[in-house]
């Protein structure tokens, strides 16, 4: 027989994330330059979290 296990994922998004994501790309738009990808993520990363419990 199986058992069932709970597993939750939490996800918290710091509240400048959305704003910052949309003048990266808004500043895109204007001035046709690539984004610096690893740079971008790493922005990106430090305001999300993502916490998970079994």
């Amino acid at each position: 027989m199986m058992t069932q296990t709970a597993f939750v994922i939490h996800i918290k998004i710091a509240w400048w994330v959305k704003p910052y994501i949309c003048m990266i790309t808004l500043m895109h738009r204007l001035t046709g330059r690539e984004v610096d990808v690893k740079r971008f993520t790493e922005q990106c990363r430090r305001g999300v979290v993502i916490d998970a419990e079994a």
